[in-house]
């Protein structure tokens, strides 16, 4: 059986790399906005720039992915806690209770990512 302690210090862990992962994250929305920048300037040469920096670059798309998953790991987490404190009641959660958890956070981000990569692929058949 998994103690709350443990599965408190688990959260707390997972909460730590969810900052680190948010922190890297801004840094490279930062460092990809910039580089956009540069890029209109240099390219545009005395044409005024529009938008925000956000010129179809595919590295820009991406950290703003990393963002929106950023986004719901964070809520998948809250999810998880009030999951647990549900179930727990004061008692320690069974190994059934974490597997099942698991699995069911899995099957959540196997078909989040069918629906992505289906989105994607809709999206690109429309450019062709």
């Amino acid at each position: 059986m998994i103690s709350n302690r443990e599965l408190k210090g688990q959260i707390e862990e997972l909460t730590e790399q969810n900052q680190f992962l948010s922190d890297e994250l801004q840094q490279i929305k930062s460092l990809l906005e910039s580089q956009s920048n540069n890029q209109n300037q240099s390219s545009n040469q005395g044409q005024s720039i529009q938008g925000s920096g956000q010129t179809n670059n595919p590295l820009f798309d991406m950290a703003n992915d990393f963002i929106q998953l950023k986004k719901l790991t964070s809520d998948l987490q809250t999810k998880m806690q009030e999951y647990a404190s549900k179930q727990t009641r004061g008692s320690r959660l069974t190994d059934e209770d974490v597997i099942n958890l698991i699995i069911n956070m899995m099957n959540g981000m196997i078909d989040w990512t069918i629906d992505f990569v289906s989105k994607q692929n809709q999206a690109q058949g429309q450019m062709q």
